[in-house]
């Protein structure tokens, strides 16, 4: 996360300064140039940290209930009381399109805003996996968590190929579920020590409205 904020910075410090300031005449433009550089550094630090806390805030709030903290990358309330990290927040796909999306944090699956090893279970369904994501997903779940993929059959073959090996996981399980493939993958040795063994009756799916 703080990688990625140094990168957005210097790439908008670089951005301003290249700013032609050699002729007078373009002076004013420049000055209106540096200021707008200014405000959109100033707004990414502001919505970053802002993610962070409200993160945090609902992070401690699930925990504090249930013991426990689910991500669902993409997620919009299909299931509770998983968190949902999703880049806006209202419904798309699940229920009626427009709703507000219940524990929802604004973000992205390349950048979550969770600490090393704070997440007991993270859901992926149907949302793009990439190297970011899956390295963000390593560094945030916990040592007996659990990670449930679930895609079209066809880019699932892959996806959840490279998903494992990048993971190493020490169980994996794969079920047909109509067109998706859901797999499981388990960081535990012994599954019934697994932390999904005890999430899995607490994690009930939200039917569409």
């Amino acid at each position: 996360m703080r990688v990625l904020i140094i990168i957005k910075f210097l790439f908008f410090l670089f951005s301003c300064s290249t700013i032609d300031q050699s002729d007078f005449s373009r002076q004013i433009a420049s000055n209106q140039s540096e200021s707008t550089c200014i405000e959109a550094v100033h707004s990414i630090f502001h919505a970053t940290s802002a993610s962070r806390e409200q993160a945090e805030k609902l992070y401690n709030e699930v925990k504090e209930v249930y013991g426990f903290v689910v991500l669902d990358i993409g997620g919009e309330g299909r299931y509770r009381p998983a968190i949902n990290l999703n880049p806006q927040g209202y419904t798309t796909t699940t229920g009626e399109a427009g709703r507000n999306i219940p524990n929802w944090v604004r973000g992205r699956g390349d950048a979550l805003p969770f600490n090393n090893q704070a997440i007991s279970g993270v859901l992926v369904e149907n949302a793009p996996l990439n190297d970011k994501t899956l390295t963000e997903i390593k560094r945030v779940i916990a040592p007996r968590g659990f990670v449930s993929l679930s895609h079209p059959s066809e880019y699932a073959k892959e996806a959840h190929a490279k998903a494992v090996v990048k993971l190493n996981p020490h169980q994996v399980e794969t079920i047909e579920e109509g067109e998706n493939t859901r797999t499981n993958l388990f960081f535990s040795v012994n599954r019934e020590l697994n932390e999904f063994s005890t999430i899995k009756a607490d994690l009930k799916f939200t039917p569409k409205e």
